[in-house]
């Protein structure tokens, strides 16, 4: 029998492959139907190592963050330490307490707080990180505290609570206009809400323009911004 490549399945079916699994297509089945499950891969051409913001492209992930638990994992290259950036995140219309940072950067490190605080308790690290550095990053957010690991070091602080009803903005936050932009690299994002994957972002162009693939939801998302990411290798 042919087999066939899946490529990703919607958590609609709570079945989840990686997409470099080889099945033949009776053995993927929904549970109660038993029909079988597979979905058309969205078209691209190509996965790239990394996308690249210079400071004016972002993505609108369409997602709203809760008021459980809420966790990334990711790899990033800042690409100007200078700034005080988003990476991921989004301000409610109470400015002062509903600013939801699953990811930033600030003074020289990576940050994760949902009260705006922007102060040294929310350093990842505790030296300079380099420029054009990946970075494993590792963060968490709750109703209580947030966590972040990065370069071999976890904080968690505790944090005022707030609410906030805006989707997510990558690579800057979604205000009443974009904000805080940052200028680095990405080469993947995991999304989870109560420890359950809702998206995994990843990196592809179509001819020489860059786009973000999720996995999860089978969508394609262009750059909202102006101007245009820069590419990584294909990979």
């Amino acid at each position: 029998m042919k087999h066939l490549k899946l490529f990703e399945t919607t958590n609609e079916y709570n079945t989840w492959l990686n997409s470099n699994d080889y099945i033949t297509p009776n053995v993927i089945k929904d549970n109660e139907s038993k029909s079988i499950l597979y979905q058309k891969k969205i078209s691209y051409d190509h996965k790239i190592e990394y996308l690249e913001s210079t400071g004016t492209q972002y993505i609108d992930t369409e997602i709203i963050p809760n008021n459980t638990t809420f966790s990334i994992e990711t790899c990033i290259a800042i690409t100007d330490t200078g700034q005080n950036s988003t990476i991921l995140g989004s301000v409610d219309d109470n400015n002062n307490l509903s600013r939801y940072y699953p990811l930033g950067y600030h003074k020289g490190a990576y940050v994760c707080n949902f009260d705006g605080s922007w102060n040294d308790n929310y350093k990842a690290t505790t030296t300079a990180l380099n420029v054009n550095s990946f970075y494993d990053i590792y963060t968490s957010i709750n109703n209580d505290s947030a966590t972040i690991q990065c370069s071999n070091v976890t904080k968690t602080v505790n944090h005022i609570s707030g609410t906030n009803n805006k989707s997510l903005y990558l690579f800057c936050r979604n205000g009443n206009t974009p904000q805080n932009f940052a200028q680095c690299k990405m080469k993947y994002m995991k999304i989870y809400q109560d420890n359950k994957l809702i998206s995994y972002l990843i990196p592809v162009r179509k001819g020489n323009i860059g786009y973000i693939y999720d996995r999860v939801r089978n969508r394609l998302f262009e750059n909202n911004g102006t101007g245009q990411f820069v590419l990584g290798p294909d990979i």
